[in-house]
């Protein structure tokens, strides 16, 4: 069965979601052993993933930070409300502050979902005041985190409404063979880089061809 992708009218098919699912667990995965996974030759995954990548559908690779593993202790979800006039200038000081993850733009009452990541919270009392201070912010409430009982970061809905989440970083890195390597922004703006053949690819990818997608 085929879902819908974007709204251009990109169809995932069951291997594309299978072989999301497998490059978000772990994308340093040998090309090699994909393919087994999926029942396919390693030149008809390469084509897959090139068509992926050109689709859009796979905007980069990136690394999942252990966030516990690091300095960042405390993680904090911030909805705000803000003046809609002035929703660029707010996303523009908000790229600004280190301590912002990710804003995400949702429907309801609220305007954006800001996470937020901090050393202490004497620290992150001070970022969530410097967001109630930038000009057009109207108004914000907060929820401490205080336990992570999974983090899935791909995830599928059934039906014609699939939804896919991947995960991307400002600089992303590009998977090439059986490791990752770091890469620079391409210019066009997408996220991450473009996966190369890598050592374990094999042969280059062809213009044509794709073993049975169902």
């Amino acid at each position: 069965m085929s879902v819908s992708g974007n709204e251009q009218g990109f169809r995932l098919t069951e291997k594309d979601k299978q072989l999301l699912a497998l490059l978000q667990k772990n994308a340093r995965e040998p090309t090699s052993s994909l393919a087994r996974k999926l029942g396919v030759s390693r030149t008809a995954l390469q084509e897959r993933i090139h068509r992926l990548e050109s689709a859009g559908v796979i905007e980069g690779y990136s690394v999942r930070v252990n966030q516990s593993k690091l300095i960042y202790t405390v993680n904090c979800f911030t909805l705000a409300v803000c003046n809609n006039k002035t929703y660029s200038d707010v996303i523009a000081q908000m790229r600004m502050m280190d301590s912002v993850q990710a804003v995400y733009a949702i429907s309801g009452d609220w305007d954006f979902v800001i996470h937020v990541a901090t050393e202490t919270l004497e620290k992150l009392n001070a970022e969530l005041t410097r967001i109630n201070m930038i000009k057009g912010v109207v108004r914000t409430t907060s929820c401490i985190v205080m336990e992570t009982k999974f983090d899935r970061r791909l995830a599928f809905m059934g039906g014609t409404g699939a939804n896919l989440l991947l995960e991307a970083g400002d600089e992303g890195a590009s998977r090439g063979g059986d490791r990752l390597r770091p890469e620079p922004q391409p210019s066009s703006g997408a996220v991450g880089g473009a996966r190369p053949s890598g050592t374990d690819a094999g042969a280059a990818i062809p213009s044509q061809g794709l073993d049975g997608d169902d």
